[in-house]
């Protein structure tokens, strides 16, 4: 059921948010929750295969592919509903009056692609904007709203959470600048002499 599902949200998304429309806001987190375990393990295997080439050992190697997979299934379940309640602001205030578990049903199910396709590299960013579309299409939906209203809807909370995290790496950047670490590629941080 959950595989024909996310497929159904891959290859026909606009009849599979129809399909869910009834669906109470628990099944589509619980849905939500099976991917994310799905993309745990992929994580985790990547992580494997990408620590393979440090001499950490077979030991290593294995702690840091759990130690991956068990971050990125943590990182999914706790940022899926807070996106979601940020997000619903925005629905509320442009408009949306479905409630907040349209939003949350929404959120959960727009990020297949992402829980799906995002432990493949460079894969990730046309994930993101899959979820992208398909949050508009699902709030769309879900909240009878308008497209354009729905596309300021998911797109601005987007857009001003990937701002602070661009002014944030910008002060960091300063900061490490400023005191004199590297804080960038050198694997840690280094005294650049001054």
């Amino acid at each position: 059921m959950c595989w024909q599902m996310a497929w159904l949200f891959l290859r026909r998304p606009k009849k599979a948010f129809a399909a869910q429309a009834k669906t109470p806001m628990d099944r589509a987190f619980l849905y939500y929750l099976k991917l994310s375990v799905v993309s745990a393990l992929l994580w985790g295997l990547a992580t494997a295969v990408q620590t393979t080439q440090i001499p950490a050992g077979l030991t290593g190697v294995l702690f840091l592919t759990a130690l991956g997979a068990v971050g990125v299934y943590v990182i999914s379940v706790v940022l899926a509903p807070v996106l979601a309640l940020w997000t619903h602001l925005w629905v509320y205030l442009l408009g949306g009056r479905k409630g907040l578990d349209q939003t949350m049903k929404a959120t959960f199910y727009a990020s297949t692609p992402t829980l799906l396709f995002s432990w493949i590299p460079y894969i990730i960013f046309a994930s993101i904007l899959w979820d992208v579309g398909l949050s508009i299409m699902g709030v769309r939906t879900y909240q009878k709203m308008g497209t354009g209203r729905a596309a300021v809807a998911v797109i601005l909370p987007n857009a001003i959470i990937l701002a602070l995290i661009g002014l944030f790496s910008l002060l960091m950047m300063e900061l490490s600048s400023a005191s004199g670490l590297d804080l960038g590629t050198g694997g840690g941080l280094l005294f650049d002499g001054r």
